[in-house]
């Protein structure tokens, strides 16, 4: 449960061993340069802290290498959370879209979805089918909620940041699509994710975790 959690908080995916995927060396594909929302250059990296369990905190560093899986590309990140080993992450960067991809650990489903269109106006949305999920259909819808905002986060001010809110829904019986997760994303032009709040529950009863960017080096 603690591994799925990071998968969706991090906005980087927790990896098993994978069939069909293609792999190569890349110098760090599209949008290495400016005006991109997530930085893919070699050695590029993120440190995040984490409110949720004990202020742990995970190094985010890109490979300079990609996968391929079902004919989309993706770059690889190995995120490195304290006490754990090194796991391998998927970011999908294909301007103006951006997203993640990775197994939900006991194989019960692949998370892939996107966080954000850079080119979407306020009040854009979208939505992402998971497949089965645990058992259950599953979904995630996006919105995009502001652009062009300054964020303070960690005392540290950041500009041209896009505000995006996920739901993760599932379809249940009765119920029928019902949210089990909101993630607000914060993203800066040319930094990439400084911050995601969620609430992560059912029937009003959730559990509200921050992750905050607190240190990078874009190369």
């Amino acid at each position: 449960m603690k591994r799925v959690a990071l998968l969706l908080t991090l906005a980087i995916a927790f990896a098993s061993c994978q069939k069909d995927l293609d792999f190569e060396t890349s110098t760090g594909g599209n949008n290495t340069g400016e005006d991109t929302y997530q930085p893919i250059t070699k050695g590029s990296y993120w440190k995040y802290k984490d409110s949720a369990f004990t202020g742990q905190t995970t190094l985010m560093t890109v490979t300079g290498q990609t996968k391929t899986i079902n004919g989309k590309s993706y770059h690889v990140i190995s995120s490195e959370a304290t006490g754990q080993p090194a796991v391998e992450g998927y970011f999908y960067v294909n301007k103006p879209v951006y997203g993640v991809r990775g197994e939900v650990p006991g194989g019960q489903g692949v998370l892939d979805y996107t966080h954000l269109n850079d080119t979407a106006s306020v009040g854009y949305t979208w939505t992402d089918d998971m497949g089965i999920i645990a058992q259950f259909p599953a979904r995630f819808t996006g919105e995009i909620i502001e652009r062009g905002i300054s964020k303070v986060v960690e005392g540290k001010t950041y500009n041209d940041v896009i505000h995006t809110r996920l739901e993760l829904e599932y379809e249940l019986p009765i119920f029928g699509w019902t949210s089990f997760g909101s993630y607000e994303y914060y993203i800066a032009k040319n930094i990439g994710i400084i911050r995601i709040e969620s609430n992560v529950g059912f029937a009003g009863v959730g559990v509200t975790t921050v992750m905050n960017l607190i240190e990078y080096s874009i190369k």
